[in-house]
């Protein structure tokens, strides 16, 4: 399978966020997703959180949402050895995009990468199933998928999921675009309003 271009899919990030001139956007990203990259965002993510002026508790959830998205990408994302490449080195790493910046909703973290639509089954799935949930059970939930880690194929994904939507306390949005039979372009937005409950 070639190689996607991030190029194919910006228009498409976009369309998952209308109105895109009015958003306030502290940080846009695409390339590698490992877990150097990962502790660089949290730097920087961390460094901008504190000059936003939001509460403490805010910029934790806001940071901790982050680090769980990117997770998701390392976890579930189609690495470029499996592409166009027989590399170690490469399938170490996830191609992906991500986006933080806030709304009229309030802050907003959106994700996208190409996932294997095994993979996008079980997300989407899970994230329906959570979304019709409230605080207590997804609590349950949560205890349950700690126990029993039976929800996830990949270590932990279940969970993250889970705790994204109880801290939150918002539905978690997703976007899909087809890339072929077996794979699909992914996008996970998860918005930090400053109404909700944030749960610990």
């Amino acid at each position: 399978m070639e190689r996607p271009k991030f190029s194919e899919y910006l228009d498409f990030v976009k369309a998952a966020h209308n109105n895109m001139s009015q958003q306030d956007i502290i940080l846009m990203y695409e390339g590698m997703i490992n877990q150097k990259i990962i502790k660089s965002f949290a730097y920087l993510t961390e460094c901008r959180l504190e000059q936003s002026g939001e509460s403490l508790k805010m910029q934790k959830t806001v940071y901790h949402i982050m680090l769980e998205s990117l997770q998701n990408i390392a976890k579930h994302g189609i690495a470029e050895a499996e592409l166009d490449s027989d590399s170690l080195a490469e399938g170490l790493s996830k191609s992906g995009i991500l986006i933080v910046g806030m709304d009229e909703m309030g802050w907003f973290i959106t994700t996208g990468n190409l996932i294997s639509n095994e993979s996008l089954n079980n997300i989407t799935r899970l994230i329906d199933r959570v979304n019709k949930m409230n605080s207590d059970e997804l609590k349950q939930l949560k205890k349950e998928t700690m126990i029993n880690s039976s929800i996830s194929d990949k270590g932990g994904a279940g969970l993250g999921i889970i705790d994204m939507a109880k801290r939150t306390g918002n539905e978690l949005l997703y976007n899909i675009e087809e890339v072929d039979a077996n794979h699909s372009y992914f996008i996970l937005t998860v918005t930090i309003s400053a109404t909700a409950v944030v749960q610990e």
